[in-house]
């Protein structure tokens, strides 16, 4: 039983050892936990995640597998230490709701297009079309019979 105890000892060492590099590089990114607790973390993770391996996986397999479950424990660190904020409550917000519910953005681009149709009137129908049209640049050059350059 022991000489069994010793090779899985060695076994999770080799383990550490070798993946030691990407459990360090993860622990560097947590910044809400002390650095030494993280590695602790991401080496408990790699021994779970070692226990799964199966002996038919290649070297490259198992790397990846590894990989993958440090980095799905880090995403479960993260979101573990996110702060959760209670509900926003709209009642208490009401000052600051506008009184005036008019879209600017329609009329300023409405005023733009008239501005560049009385310079250039080929680019003034382009902006119509692209904007107020909603048509892509293909269908602008088909209909106005001008290169898709020149549209865009």
């Amino acid at each position: 039983m022991s000489t069994r105890n010793t090779k899985q000892k060695e076994e999770i060492e080799q383990l550490i050892l070798k993946m030691s590099p990407l459990a360090k590089r993860y622990a560097t990114k947590v910044h809400f936990m002390d650095y030494e607790d993280t590695l602790q973390e991401f080496y408990i993770a790699l021994v779970i995640a070692g226990t799964h391996l199966k002996e038919t996986f290649t070297e490259a397999q198992c790397v990846k597998y590894l990989e993958k479950a440090v980095d799905n424990h880090y995403k479960y660190l993260c979101r573990k230490h996110l702060p959760i904020e209670p509900p926003l409550n709209l009642d208490d917000h009401q000052h600051l709701e506008s009184s005036d519910h008019i879209d600017h953005t329609a009329l300023d681009i409405s005023r733009y297009i008239q501005s560049v149709t009385q310079q250039d009137q080929t680019k003034g129908e382009i902006l119509t079309k692209s904007f107020l049209q909603d048509k892509s640049d293909a269908e602008i050059a088909f209909e106005l019979g001008i290169s898709k350059q020149y549209v865009n």
